[in-house]
């Protein structure tokens, strides 16, 4: 099931992420890594359950949530630990609850988005996206296993609509509020991953060509972006994920365009694996920076609070303390620190889930 051109997607939505907080002003785009993210996870996290939901319901299940326990909460609570040790406390009991996405909506929905932002790096505000994904995980597989396996894919289109209103509602609400950061918004992203994932294990994308679909996606992506450059300030739109140029009535659509066009690359991924494309991203830069692409998300965002220290370090040895020079920095100590984090925690601990087999097929 493993596809190494996946992991090289999950090395460029990261890298996007990481260029989108160093340059929000020309890198704008690169957010849509986290989005990225979360179509790769609704389709695997569907494939998974999909190719065990003949066993045991409650057995199944149970190992389930166990191997994504170990596979997420090592290197998470160790990045909440560190964040205690250096009195980042504001917002830990959200972040340890995975809750943090539901305080970001309500803080800026009361027009508190400077107590939001304040210390924005070193308070963990990009752990937002944290809460979705665990969220997910404990929802999802109750609502696919729980109905019937031919309702499974009119309840996940029935949820894409569902979806897609609450965050024209939410958006009408307030248009300020960071309502994205809720699960039954961004939540479409999963849920179109999903979909797909649900469709082609049932054979019925077989006739569409994998080629085509990658190519539809990239060329939907960048006429989105080119069109769709967003008009708010970048802070006030970080999780709505609809760039609405002017405001325009239709840019409401735009959200679903960004699922569609991601779901087409990583399908087109997933199933050409012989492609041109799959060949580079399967390529072992890309693939490790993949592999560790999750304590590369995690910790590059509090290594901001050390840009003094980057500066008086470049300016000991006599180098400039550029702006190229400072994101460099920052980029190698994260590439660092995901690294040992591998190495030393996610690795072993990941290999433990070899203990966890799925029950067998009755």
């Amino acid at each position: 099931m493993y596809r190494p051109q996946l992991d090289g997607l999950r090395c460029l939505a990261f890298l996007g992420v990481f260029a989108a907080h160093c340059r929000p002003d020309v890198v704008w785009w690169g957010g849509f890594g986290v989005q990225i993210f979360f179509v790769l996870s609704g389709f695997l996290i569907t494939r998974i359950l999909l190719d065990h939901d003949t066993g045991p319901f409650w057995a199944t299940l149970r190992i389930f949530y166990i191997r994504r326990g170990l596979r997420v909460f090592p290197a998470y609570y160790l990045l909440l630990a560190a964040m205690l040790l250096i009195g980042a406390t504001r917002f830990l009991p959200w972040h340890a609850t995975y809750t943090f996405n539901m305080l970001c909506w309500h803080l800026t929905d009361q027009g508190r988005h400077a107590e939001l932002l304040a210390n924005w790096h070193g308070e963990g505000l990009h752990l937002w996206s944290m809460s979705i994904e665990e969220q997910f995980y404990l929802l999802f597989p109750f609502a696919l296993y729980l109905v019937p396996r031919k309702g499974r894919i009119p309840l996940t289109a029935l949820s894409i609509g569902g979806s897609v209103v609450c965050r024209v509602l939410l958006d009408r609400h307030n248009p300020q509020a960071y309502y994205g950061a809720l699960l039954p918004v961004c939540g479409e992203y999963i849920l179109w991953g999903s979909l797909a994932a649900q469709l082609d294990a049932q054979g019925r994308l077989d006739r569409l060509s994998p080629r085509l679909a990658r190519w539809t996606g990239i060329v939907l992506f960048a006429g989105l972006v080119f069109i769709g450059k967003p008009s708010r300030p970048t802070g006030a739109i970080f999780a709505q994920f609809i760039p609405v140029p002017n405001d325009a009535w239709w840019a409401y659509g735009m959200q679903t365009g960004y699922a569609l066009a991601f779901t087409a690359v990583v399908w087109g991924l997933w199933a050409g694996r012989t492609s041109g494309l799959s060949w580079l991203l399967s390529r072992p830069p890309f693939t490790y920076l993949g592999k560790i692409s999750y304590g590369l998300y995690l910790v590059h965002l509090p290594l901001w609070g050390a840009v003094p220290f980057y500066v008086k370090t470049l300016e000991s040895a006599g180098l400039p303390a550029s702006e190229g020079m400072i994101f460099a920095s920052l980029f190698l100590s994260t590439l660092a620190i995901a690294s040992a984090s591998w190495r030393l925690v996610e690795g072993p601990i990941n290999e433990l889930k070899r203990r966890f087999p799925y029950p067998p097929t009755p």
